[in-house]
């Protein structure tokens, strides 16, 4: 059976970050705290971006795809967001999504190297 990364899977991620997410805990990973330039932002932007996934329907978090201007716009005012940021998270959970995708057909080695950020070898052609 093949997993896709789906909304519900990013809402539960987020939920676990939520509990965890302090400043204090961040500084403690200094990997990830390298790449989060400003925490305080990144803790208040959680309960935002959870707003957004709980004003969806199941369906719609299972597939994005269903997600059309009209819903979109019911999502956004669910949420009390602007529709902008709901296709925001929506692009960058099927980014996130691809690149999980990408990461799956690669050998070991190369995810290895991928995930510690150097470039081994030349990149691959896109999937399709």
């Amino acid at each position: 059976m093949r997993r896709s990364f789906a909304l519900d899977e990013f809402r539960s991620h987020l939920r676990s970050m939520s509990r965890l997410a302090s400043a204090e805990v961040l500084d403690r990973l200094p990997e990830l705290a390298r790449h989060i330039p400003d925490k305080e932002a990144l803790i208040a932007s959680i309960p935002r971006l959870l707003g957004i996934l709980d004003a969806m329907t199941r369906a719609e978090r299972a597939d994005p795809s269903l997600l059309n201007d009209s819903r979109v716009r019911r999502v956004a005012s669910g949420s009390g967001v602007s529709p902008e940021e709901v296709r925001r998270l929506v692009a960058g959970c099927e980014y996130v999504r691809r690149e999980m995708e990408c990461m799956t057909h690669e050998g070991p080695w190369r995810r290895i190297w991928l995930l510690l950020g150097w470039k081994p070898f030349p990149p691959l052609p896109p999937h399709s």
